[in-house]
């Protein structure tokens, strides 16, 4: 195979439960978006990648400790083209539902100080659809047939503190960790037969930092910067999937209208790598299907604004 081309989204429903220790239970709902699967760490709290103590935790706490529990639902669908040494092709689709877990908890070491951890768990997908092959792939080119591709969507272990250093300043730091050696291969089945497509994934680890700011009274100004570590190698890395390190730089500022009401924009620059790579033919490192190359430029630029009304008490 010389070349693959593959497309996705999903959407990921979240209903989240949580608990503070001697207080009501408060339950919400989020819904999310994951966009291409080309997109790997998205799904932080914030554009710089920053998790915050107010991911998944009710607004006022007036115990120390909170623990919450989620149930999201990811949807996902799989566009998939894969093309052979003597141009043949095959094209497979399909689509997947899965249920996973989120777990978060907060504590509140001091009036100043807030640490957050949240897990939330792998997706196994298994995209059942389509497949229609050509040429080189099948002795009668143009049939459709049944497939099944299996996918894994890493697990991820968060965790962030929060410190306020006066009534003007503070500052945001978090950990993470990203299961993606889960996804070493993707496997495809059809009914003429099976195939690995090798990944050679690693594991993920994210770094960010962040400071807040308040201007005065109704302004306040946030920036973040934050680090991903690339889950493979230019030996190992596809063009299906050019995945590198990620470096992002997020501007933020919030105005408070009143009480009940804040309107918030935010600016986010997401370095992508160049995303190298030098893959060897099948036959011989120096074969017809060689395939070497980078992205320039690779980078994403993300400008959000926002509105918040709080209801009730």
């Amino acid at each position: 195979m010389v070349e693959t081309e593959q497309t996705g989204n999903s959407m990921v429903f979240v209903a989240a439960a949580n608990a503070n220790i001697g207080d009501a239970l408060n339950v919400s709902i989020r819904y999310e978006t994951m966009g291409e699967m080309t997109v790997v760490n998205d799904t932080e709290v914030d554009g710089s990648g920053l998790f915050t103590d107010e991911a998944e935790t009710p607004s006022d706490i007036p115990a120390q400790l909170s623990v919450g529990l989620g149930l999201p639902i990811m949807y996902s669908t799989l566009d998939m083209e894969i093309g052979g040494v003597t141009g043949g092709e095959a094209v497979i689709d399909g689509d997947d539902t899965q249920v996973g877990i989120h777990l978060s908890t907060y504590y509140q070491v001091n009036d100043a100080t807030r640490l957050g951890v949240y897990y939330q768990s792998e997706f196994d997908m298994d995209y059942s659809g389509n497949g229609k092959v050509s040429d080189d792939f099948d002795p009668l080119p143009g049939r459709t047939t049944s497939s099944n591709t299996e996918l894994t969507f890493a697990a991820k272990l968060y965790a962030g503190l929060t410190h306020e250093f006066n009534d003007t300043i503070s500052g945001h730091l978090t950990l993470g960790w990203e299961d993606w050696s889960e996804m070493d291969d993707v496997s495809i089945s059809t009914q003429s037969g099976g195939a690995a497509l090798d990944r050679n994934w690693s594991d993920t680890y994210h770094y960010g930092i962040g400071i807040n700011y308040k201007l005065e009274k109704d302004w306040k100004l946030n920036a973040g910067f934050a680090y991903d570590t690339s889950p493979v190698g230019k030996y190992d890395r596809t063009a299906d999937m050019p995945i590198d390190r990620q470096i992002r730089y997020a501007f933020g500022l919030e105005h408070t209208l009143a009480s009940d009401t804040s309107i918030a924009a935010q600016l986010v620059y997401v370095d992508m790598g160049d995303a190298e790579i030098e893959t060897g033919g099948l036959l011989n490192p120096e074969g017809p299907t060689k395939f070497t190359g980078k992205y320039d430029p690779n980078h994403l630029v993300f400008f959000a604004v926002s509105a918040n009304w709080k209801f009730g008490d």
